[in-house]
Parts: structure tokens; C-alpha cells; sequence
């Protein structure tokens, strides 16, 4: 069986688990610490995946991944892992929980690309935008500034990119311009 479909199902019963449990915060926060060290700890994986590796050692460090205070519903997570020797799946399933988890939550991550700083009120507006299309929407925003998109914006949710910004422009009328004397840009 594929791992990326293990991984789903492993985190979808831990969600349907940690709601059950009133937890799935704690255990979300658990999640993006493993994510985290996964990332910044490229060693991990392998320590995990070694079949010869001593599984007490293993839960250790997997309980370690989550941080100092790890929710006993990801340690009883831990354990059903080693159980089912599954623990080299646990940076998949915490990528997938996280996923899962802002569904349910309905949070957005929203990336705002500007050539400029923003102020508190454009973020104000940029988050009402977004409850009109969900009421119930957190949004975790993450702004950019980036000055070679010379001003408007990009704005990129779920998977969706609205570039409206100046330099996207200027590329566009050159290339009509271009189209209409005959000359491919």
C-alpha cells in the first residue's frame, strides 16, 4: 500500500480521534512541531526508518519532534505507530493532519505579495474578502514584499494565484504589442 495513502488515513483517524478527545489543537500544535524538525532536521527520517532501530528510542524521539509538552493524544498516537510499525510515515501524517486540521478549522493560508509594506488596514480588508466567501474563516496571512513586482499585488489561497500586479501588466502589454506588429515575444 502507498504511503501517501497510509499517511491520509493515519491522519484522518487521528483528527476524527483528537476531536473526539477535545484536543485536536494540542495535537495540531504537536504536528507542526514534528513538521518543523522533520524539516530542520534532516537526519530524522532515516533514524525512524531504520528496522533495526530500538523502538523505546524511537518513541523517545518522536515524542521529542512534537516539543516539550506533547498531548497525550499524539503520545497514544506515538505508540499506535510503533505498534503498527508505521513510524517512518509520522512527517507524511503530520503533513497531512495540519492539512485536515485547517480544513475543519477553516483556515486559509494566504500568501500577499506587495512592492511595498502594508498596513494593518489592508490586511483588515484582505481578511473580510475572505469571510465573505467563508464566515467562518481564520486566515493565516503571510505578506511579502518583493519591489521587482513594481506595485499591485499577488495574491495566492488553496492553490489559486491572482497576480495583479504592474510588472505581470507591463509583460502583458508588451507581448500584445508584439502580437499585433507580427513579432512573437
Amino acid at each position: 500500500m502507498n504511503t501517501g495513502l497510509v499517511s491520509t488515513r493515519y491522519a484522518h483517524a487521528l483528527l476524527l480521534f483528537a476531536i473526539e478527545e477535545g484536543s485536536e489543537d494540542s495535537v495540531y500544535k504537536d504536528m507542526m512541531n514534528v513538521r518543523k524538525n522533520f524539516s530542520n532536521l534532516p537526519e530524522l527520517l532515516p533514524t525512524l526508518d531504520n528496522p533495526i532501530g530500538n523502538k523505546t528510542d524511537k518513541r523517545k524521539l518522536m515524542e521529542a519532534s512534537a516539543g516539550d509538552n506533547a498531548s497525550e493524544t499524539y503520545k497514544k498516537f506515538v505508540k499506535l505507530l510503533l505498534d503498527n510499525n508505521r513510524e517512518n510515515i509520522l512527517n507524511n501524517v503530520a503533513l497531512q493532519y495540519i492539512d485536515e486540521y485547517k480544513e475543519y478549522k477553516h483556515i486559509y493560508a494566504v500568501d500577499l505579495t506587495t512592492a511595498e509594506e502594508i498596513g494593518p488596514g489592508i490586511e483588515n480588508r484582505l481578511k473580510n474578502v475572505v469571510r465573505k466567501l467563508d464566515s467562518k474563516a481564520e486566515i493565516e496571512l503571510r505578506h511579502l514584499v518583493d519591489k521587482d513586482i513594481i506595485g499591485g499585488f499577488v495574491l495566492s489561497m488553496n492553490g489559486n494565484r491572482l497576480d495583479a500586479s504592474i510588472k505581470t501588466q507591463l509583460a502583458d502589454i508588451s507581448k500584445n504589442f508584439h502580437k499585433l506588429n507580427g513579432r512573437d515575444s
